[in-house]
């Protein structure tokens, strides 16, 4: 029974070279819990909660990431029922959420003010205008009403258009 749970451990560091480039996900920084339920959890079931929030982990099949954190896959599913869990992904994806926000507004603001190009300057002002808020798309509309045209009207409209073509035309003695 030890030889094959060595051989899971090694099947898991295998699937992290393959899915993280060997990297190892930082355990001992868990994210803070922010709210009174989500500070409830365990740590075993905040580091299952980080494997659930972050890419490439989530390719991992639960049982394996159930193993990475040391807790049974039976007490990973109770925990995946918790409010409380869901809630501290969703914590976990807002903080890298704002945090790459950071790196767009970073990477908009370099494009703002070192491009050669004013096409690319005015894109990117746009684009962080979008991303604040303060730019929405108009559309104008306009529509034009018009009087009740009566017959009259229509057949003096019409001898006005005749005129006209026969100006055209060349008959300029009209």
């Amino acid at each position: 029974m030890e030889r094959n749970k060595d051989s899971k451990g090694e099947e898991i560091k295998e699937l992290l070279l393959v899915t993280h480039g060997g990297k190892e996900i930082d355990f001992e920084n868990l994210p803070m819990p922010k709210t009174k339920g989500t500070k409830q959890l365990n740590d075993n079931h905040r580091k299952l909660a980080l494997l659930q929030a972050t890419a490439p982990y989530h390719n991992m099949t639960f049982t394996e990431q159930c193993e990475l954190v040391g807790i049974a896959r039976n007490s990973g599913y109770k925990a995946l029922r918790k409010p409380e869990f869901q809630a501290y992904v969703e914590e976990i994806l807002d903080s890298r959420n704002r945090a790459f926000m950071g790196v767009v507004y970073s990477r908009l603001q370099g494009i703002i003010e070192n491009s050669r190009s004013d096409k690319m300057v005015l894109e990117g002002i746009k684009i962080y205008l979008q991303m604040t808020g303060k730019l929405k798309e108009t559309h104008e509309h306009t529509h034009e009403i018009k009087k009740e045209t009566t017959l009259k009207d229509l057949e003096a409209e019409v001898l006005e258009m005749e005129k006209e073509i026969k100006f055209i035309d060349g008959d300029h003695n009209e």
